[in-house]
């Protein structure tokens, strides 16, 4: 028997109208790189081929500093940080290509489209994560280090109206590019509380992929909590809450995900695994689970890898995690929990 389960509301970055606007306007004349005064701004982080460089006052920055032969290519971007503490610093400004021999171009539309696994955006902060789907979630990404998130709420979308499957994967805000951790590590916190007992949900860093790619990347991911009485469906895994058509590339998790229900035996359809909650014709290489999963309530399924899969391919996968399941009177009875999955 194949749940199929569907998770959609869009997640919007909290505290977009106290952000600051990104620089605009960047431009370079004699390796004076420039962009417009930012409102609000007191002063500007420089980036370059996404590792800070400087901050400055001044609305321009000596790029003499970086050092660059004259036929390297660099790429810029500029960060406001605000004058008022409670406001958030701005998103990275457009991505702006620099060689010396040459005239700066806006990286977008340069040679090379920018967000392609030949030029990918590096993200190197909380805010450039949570711009995923500002500059494309069809993009590719790559991590310049390790991510410390604190509570988290997962990207794109991770709920839709209880009983609703009318709608499929494809009509929502899925993840549907490439990410590479590069071997970094993102930590992060989902407390499950105050959730709407008519709604179902998906947890992780996303509540839902679609023909994304992760590869050598690291989480550690603490999820942790119980869904309301009456909640159909709770799907929760360190990487993405929903998979559909993805592939995993030498993953790694670690952590706690516990999900458990305070409902009936009649109600709370869950699956926790250690990547995936729920995976749909996924491919999984070399993936590793270190982390300990629970899944508790009616239906409930844990594995180490994913929750519950259909029609996925797993090779060279393991999981060292401690993996337990429990539900009530179900028709077919027992637990279900496995290594690599819970339920088929």
């Amino acid at each position: 028997m194949v749940i199929m389960f569907s998770v959609f509301a869009f997640a919007a970055c909290a505290g977009e109208d106290d952000r600051l606007s990104a620089p605009d306007n960047l431009r370079v004349q004699a390796e004076i790189l420039l962009w417009d005064r930012v409102d609000g701004a007191s002063a500007y982080k420089i980036f370059a081929d996404g590792k800070m460089m400087a901050t400055t006052e001044a609305c321009y920055y000596d790029l003499s500093e970086l050092s660059l032969t004259e036929e390297e290519e660099c790429v810029l971007n500029v960060r406001a940080i605000p004058e008022d503490k409670e406001k958030a610093p701005s998103a990275l400004s457009r991505p702006f290509a620099y060689t010396p021999s040459k005239e700066g171009e806006d990286a977008t539309n340069s040679a090379g489209e920018f967000g392609t696994e030949e030029r990918p955006y590096v993200i190197s902060t909380k805010e450039d994560l949570e711009n995923i789907f500002i500059w494309g979630a069809d993009k590719c990404y790559v991590l310049g280090n390790d991510l410390e998130l604190g509570e988290w709420t997962p990207l794109g979308a991770y709920s839709q109206p209880h009983g609703d499957r009318s709608r499929i994967p494809g009509l929502a805000e899925p993840f549907s590019g490439l990410l590479i951790g590069d071997g970094h590590t993102i930590s992060y916190t989902i407390n499950i509380s105050d959730t709407d007992a008519d709604k179902d949900y998906g947890w992780g860093l996303f509540g839902i992929s679609e023909g994304a790619t992760f590869r050598y990347l690291k989480i550690e991911a603490t999820i942790q909590g119980a869904q309301p009485a009456n909640s159909s469906s709770s799907v929760a895994g360190g990487l993405t809450g929903w998979a559909k058509n993805c592939r995993f590339d030498c993953c790694e998790t670690s952590g706690t995900i516990r999900q458990d229900h305070n409902g009936s035996a009649n109600y709370g359809c869950i699956r926790s695994g250690g990547l995936v909650g729920m995976a749909e014709g996924c491919a999984f290489y070399r993936c590793t689970n270190r982390a300990d999963v629970l899944a508790g309530g009616f239906f409930a399924s844990a594995g180490g890898i994913v929750g519950g899969q259909k029609d996925c391919d797993f090779d060279s996968c393991v999981n060292h995690g401690e993996i337990s399941s429990n539900h009530g009177s179900w028709l077919f009875g027992g637990d279900n929990h496995g290594d690599l999955y819970g339920r088929t």
